[in-house]
């Protein structure tokens, strides 16, 4: 079974997830169907300004929607992720047992 990791989306958190959506974007190491007009309308939509904290704040449209760029923005920056460290021990009743 794949590991899972979770992410906290934090204000510095959504600023690195986008900043790599962005960065792959003008690299051109994604590419963006023509056909998916709803996630254009996303990533067209989608707007940020500087937070008082001094972070970015996204926000969207109101009327519109974001979770498909959202979405393809963490599948980027999951692939971008180093892998997750593999067991040393075998696991037993879903626990990782300590040494004996």
């Amino acid at each position: 079974m794949p590991a899972i990791k979770g992410v906290t989306l934090t204000a510095q958190m959504k600023e690195n997830i986008m900043g790599r959506l962005r960065l792959a974007l003008e690299q051109h190491q994604l590419v963006l169907p023509r056909d998916s007009e709803r996630l254009l309308i996303q990533i067209s939509a989608q707007q940020c300004e500087p937070s008082k904290s001094g972070t970015l704040k996204f926000t969207h449209t109101t009327g519109t929607h974001d979770d498909q760029l959202w979405s393809l923005a963490l599948a980027v920056y999951a692939g971008h992720e180093p892998p997750f460290p593999r067991l040393t021990r075998p696991m037993q009743n879903g626990l990782n047992k300590p040494n004996s």
